[in-house]
């Protein structure tokens, strides 16, 4: 329980601390997902798709998703987020990048 509390803890510093909170946008698979912070907890929106799916802190910038895999939140040198990468089934590192 302490754990898992730990980890929620970490998601909410991270977004409120390093700007998490945002619109990432794929030219590949032309999707788009919104990252909120929501009721206390992160979470992922994909655009045109009710609901919002729970996001689970792993380590620094790293999250995992039910049904949608793993992301792990890019930054540039300034330290500011530039989008994320998810890894799901047999695709690996499917760029998101912020709009």
């Amino acid at each position: 329980m302490k754990k898992a509390f730990l980890l929620s803890a970490i998601a909410v510093f991270t977004l409120c601390s390093h700007s998490i909170a945002n619109v990432q946008s794929s030219s590949e698979i032309d999707a788009t997902y919104n990252s909120n912070l929501q009721g206390g907890e992160l979470v992922l929106q994909r655009k045109n798709v009710d609901g919002v799916t729970p996001l689970l802190a792993q380590f620094a910038d790293a999250f995992s998703a039910v049904r949608t895999g793993s992301i792990r939140f890019t930054r540039s040198a300034q330290n500011q987020v530039t989008g994320f990468l998810l890894n799901t089934g047999h695709v690996r590192r499917l760029r998101f990048e912020k709009r």
